[in-house]
């Protein structure tokens, strides 16, 4: 037992900082920037912004934000990402309102690209990247791409 334990310990040195807990790291700060937004659905509505409102959005995130830039509408959000689950979940935070529930969310990154979707209702987390979820559930599936620096 002793000789699984060291062998263990030893592999985690070996690995460094780039083993175990990785992700959660690594997606944290792999996730922050400005990133423009794609697409953004619901429901059945393939459209709920504007063409011009749509090529003006982006989301900005930082190590413990996120902006959503709606045109001249701006919101900003707290997040908490868990990259060990399958998949990988993001919870939205109300930085104002305390007493509020998270939203809860999933996500998807790929290099220069981010999948989000989450439950508006604030009901269940999505298992999977859809706009159409079983009701209570009101689903917004966002693709975002990160934008390049100037």
């Amino acid at each position: 037992m002793k000789a699984f334990a060291l062998i263990l310990v030893s592999f985690g040195f070996l690995m460094g900082p780039t083993g175990f807990g990785q992700d959660a790291q690594g997606d944290k700060e792999k996730i922050q920037g400005t990133w423009k937004i794609v697409s953004f659905e619901a429901r059945g509505k393939t459209k709920l912004l504007p063409p011009d409102a749509l090529k003006n959005s982006k989301i900005v995130f930082t190590a413990d934000k996120m902006t959503f830039h709606f045109g001249k509408e701006i919101t900003e959000v707290g997040f908490k990402l868990d990259p060990g689950k399958k998949p990988k979940t993001i919870d939205m935070i109300d930085m104002k309102e305390k007493d509020v529930k998270p939203v809860p969310g999933i996500y998807l990154l790929e290099g220069d690209d981010i999948k989000l979707c989450w439950d508006a209702n604030c009901e269940s987390r999505p298992t999977e990247f859809t706009k159409d979820g079983k009701r209570p559930q009101d689903l917004r599936l966002v693709v975002l791409k990160r934008e390049k620096k100037k």
